[in-house]
């Protein structure tokens, strides 16, 4: 994963640097398909405004934008961290609400619940015995003719 961090009109600290690149790597933590993370830090001309913005590109395609402004740096990139923290984690819950939907075989209950199929050679107590393949066996016409007793 990738943190670049740009600066317009103005620098920023390595302090500051160090501190935007550990937060931005808890982002990885909190959504594993994070690749590159590209941080903008914009001070207005005047110097009392400083505008965050926030890119986080993911795989498949997902990119997320949070933008800030405020009158400090740091106060203002967490903020815009945070957004950018609520924005992972309601994608990464639909992701899971989307994938999460029980089965048919969990609604109607799982008729394999657990007993090996070895075991069925006991369970046929009880059941009357099978009748013999002359008995079920019907002749072309369609209908059993009962065994004859000769």
């Amino acid at each position: 994963m990738q943190t670049k961090i740009a600066v317009r009109h103005g620098q920023l600290n390595d302090a500051t640097r160090e501190f935007i690149t550990a937060k931005c790597d808890k982002l990885v933590h909190l959504f594993e398909r994070v690749t590159e993370i590209l941080v903008t830090v914009e001070f207005e001309h005047a110097g009392d405004r400083v505008r965050v913005e926030l890119l986080v590109d993911a795989e498949h395609k997902h990119d997320f934008t949070a933008h800030c402004e405020g009158t400090e740096v740091t106060p203002t990139f967490e903020s815009c961290l945070h957004k950018m923290e609520q924005q992972l984690r309601r994608y990464k819950k639909r992701i899971q609400e989307h994938h999460g939907d029980p089965s048919a075989r969990e609604v109607a209950g799982d008729p394999f619940d657990g007993d090996s199929l070895d075991d069925d050679a006991d369970d046929d107590e009880g059941l009357p015995p099978a009748a013999d393949a002359a008995e079920l066996s019907s002749p072309p016409g369609g209908v059993a003719q009962p065994p004859s007793a000769s």
